[in-house]
């Protein structure tokens, strides 16, 4: 009864947003220097193995721009972002204060940003997915993240290099020991551009992690190598695009069971504005560093995607996951099918 009800009631919410996109906008201006942006999210999954869920994720932003004799380009940040949840079972709500920084910019090649941020090392795809961090994804795996710290970014012709310092995350601090382990991470990207071959993206990440049954902690050192190419489809009419995107772990020999890699087709443009991907993933049952794929999972999710507005679009998605719980006992492996609809849209 309550799949029915929700299904219907994601359909009339639908219709309502396709009824005032003409209306959407992103940004409202409340002096010359200071405006709010938001953008929401509605999203329905149903899953074999749990009740359906509706999921609402608004976040609101204030930006106030410094006025230039006081400190040239830059701005401050202040943004929050919910998580509100309903399904048969149980009810859901959170919220989080997921950006207050300083960003500035000392000319066109340093900018750096002070504060609490959302740090991203989503692959440039349809699925905008990571196997490490990702503060921007759009349904998180677990909680609403973010990072505190310094991102130190220099851009120079078509190569950027990031060296960030994340002193501690939401993750962290909702541990019960409230621990505040400094991480740091050295991205290189490179990227041609005017062309949609690249970026090419190296990231280099250090973390600390505490000894079983010690409270002594380690460096880990990883290394992650991400590509991505965009090629016209010569062979079919029209403006259609197709693209590939791959990603995976260098440095696996660390620990037992530290590997993953995700890789992803789209056919982008098969009709104007509407987009088509399959994408592939797998990830070792300690991998414990991505904000977007379980540990222990192989995923296969097909996602089609249509670009109503600039600021309105509409996904439909089918993803099947694989856990391998403990062994290569059939009687372990945990198979699971998923059907999700997102809307995203902002006023």
């Amino acid at each position: 009864m309550f799949f029915h009800y929700s299904f219907k009631k994601i359909l009339l919410i639908s219709a309502y947003c396709l009824a005032i996109t003409h209306t959407v906008q992103a940004e409202i201006w409340l002096s010359d220097s200071l405006y709010l942006s938001n953008s929401q999210q509605l999203q329905f999954t149903a899953a074999d193995d749990k009740s359906p869920i509706l999921g609402i994720l608004p976040e609101f932003s204030l930006v106030q721009g410094i006025p230039p004799e006081l400190l040239a380009s830059s701005k401050i940040t202040l943004s929050s972002q919910f998580d509100l949840q309903t399904s048969e079972s149980k009810s859901y709500t959170k919220g989080i204060i997921n950006e207050f920084n300083l960003t500035f910019s000392a000319n066109p090649f340093w900018s750096f940003t002070f504060g609490r941020q959302k740090i991203s090392h989503a692959q440039a795809d349809l699925f905008s997915a990571s196997l490490n961090k990702n503060d921007q994804s759009f349904y998180p795996l677990t909680e609403l993240n973010y990072s505190q710290g310094i991102l130190t970014t220099y851009r120079l012709g078509f190569v950027e290099q990031q060296l960030m310092l994340i002193q501690q995350t939401e993750a962290e601090y909702l541990t019960a020991s409230k621990s505040n382990t400094p991480s740091y991470h050295y991205k290189i990207k490179v990227g041609i551009p005017g062309y949609k071959v690249g970026p090419l993206i190296l990231l280099i990440s250090h973390e600390s992690k505490t000894k079983e049954n010690s409270s002594a902690s380690v460096g880990l050192v990883r290394a992650m190598l991400g590509s991505a190419v965009q090629l016209p489809l010569k062979f079919v009419s029209g403006d259609g695009q197709w693209a590939f995107q791959y990603a995976r772990e260098l440095n696996n020999k660390i620990e037992g069971n530290q590997y993953a890699w995700q890789t992803s087709m789209s056919w982008l443009g098969f009709i104007p504005r509407h987009n088509l991907g399959l994408l592939f993933s797998h990830s070792d049952k300690q991998w414990r560093y991505s904000d977007d794929f379980t540990p222990g999972q192989n995923t296969t999710e097909l996602r089609y995607q249509w670009l109503a507005q600039q600021d309105f679009k509409i996904e439909l998605a089918a993803r099947k996951t694989i856990d391998k719980l403990t062994s290569s006992n059939s009687a372990n492996i945990k198979s699971v099918d998923e059907m999700n609809m997102r809307l995203y849209f902002s006023f």
